[in-house]
């Protein structure tokens, strides 16, 4: 894929450290080197939010910035939208990340219009009304899904009108919460990044336009990944470690990673 801020050619992968969470001894990094890519795309990207690779070897790629949503096929180097921005059924308002749900199934968090959008493969096929549990539970923003029906969150409320300022002593309560019933499970209390975020409602009270800013150069906040088979990951920043959960409740407390802190 290419920027739209020059020719440079944007191969998109993780580069993942495996970390094996051990509670007496240290901690070893292995790092796992990815081969060359086997194939690219001419499509061009202002801002990359999230892909969700299907079982056919298509890419559902969503452009934040340029609120496109688009399945990439790398054989016959086509770019297709899917679905359409809108406020009616199978639409959305904005895109946001792509979560597995299950085989090709995904669910995007529409977090304007307060519902979840949901996938088979390429095709949207619905949309979760306002007043779901899960909606409610989530305020539609989720950083994580996993195949046992679950979605990572936050405890949120209903965010007030105006400016609300996070800092840096501040924390957040992760959850997990059940995409069909949206029971609520608390599970950890995480530090977040210094934040800026404005809310602005209509007469009806629904929300017209809303914008987030982190405060400072080099933020930092903890982090929390949901895998599919349900165990919790969370990069923890003093000391720097990575704690995990297992799907059964159970927790695993990382030992230090030998990392040299910069100023």
């Amino acid at each position: 894929m290419r920027t739209k801020n020059g020719s440079m050619r944007m191969i998109v992968g993780l580069g993942l450290w495996l970390v094996v969470p051990e509670l007496t001894a240290a901690q070893t990094i292995m790092p796992i080197v990815l081969k060359p890519a086997t194939a690219t795309h001419a499509e061009e990207f202002t801002s990359v939010t999230s892909l969700r690779e299907l079982s056919d070897g298509r890419v559902l790629v969503t452009d934040g910035r340029e609120r496109r949503l688009l399945v990439l096929d790398f054989a016959k180097q086509t770019a297709e939208p899917v679905g359409r921005s809108g406020r009616g059924p199978n639409e959305y308002s904005m895109v946001a990340l792509l979560h597995p749900a299950g085989g090709d199934s995904s669910i995007m968090g529409d977090f304007m219009q307060r519902r979840f959008v949901l996938f088979d493969g390429a095709k949207i096929v619905g949309t979760t009304p306002p007043d779901h549990p899960a909606v409610t539970a989530t305020q539609a923003l989720a950083l994580g899904s996993d195949a046992r029906g679950n979605l990572l969150s936050f405890k949120r409320a209903d965010p007030p009108d105006g400016v609300t300022v996070t800092t840096a002593a501040d924390s957040q309560v992760v959850v997990l919460v059940s995409r069909v019933t949206g029971r609520v499970d608390s599970v950890a209390r995480m530090r977040t990044a210094p934040t800026r975020m404005e809310i602005n409602r209509n007469a009806q009270g629904q929300i017209s336009s809303s914008s987030m800013m982190v405060a400072g150069e080099m933020p930092t906040a903890e982090q929390a990944v949901l895998f599919a088979d349900g165990w919790l990951a969370i990069a923890r920043l003093d000391p720097f470690r990575v704690d995990w959960r297992a799907h059964n409740g159970n927790w695993l407390r990382g030992a230090p990673l030998p990392v040299k802190r910069l100023p």
